[in-house]
């Protein structure tokens, strides 16, 4: 009786480590994610910023204008 209640807390213990270490897997996976994320956004908002400088630029060079001033 004495050797089953003790493998039984062993088999909590172990459970109860697997859990944790699930958890802290998946917080891993979600940080990592979460900087791909924020990498990814910040390339297409320089690509965003990159075009509307060009654009801006293009339009109102010659006259010096609004556009010229605010595109980059």
């Amino acid at each position: 009786m004495e050797v089953e209640e003790l493998e039984e807390e062993e088999f909590e213990k172990l459970e109860k480590l697997k859990e944790e270490e699930e958890e802290e897997e998946l917080e891993e996976k979600k940080h990592k994610l979460e900087e791909e994320l924020k990498e990814e956004f910040k390339e297409k908002l320089e690509k965003i910023g990159g075009l509307g400088g060009g654009v801006g630029g293009g339009i109102n060079r010659e006259r010096g204008g609004i556009g010229g001033q605010f595109g980059g």
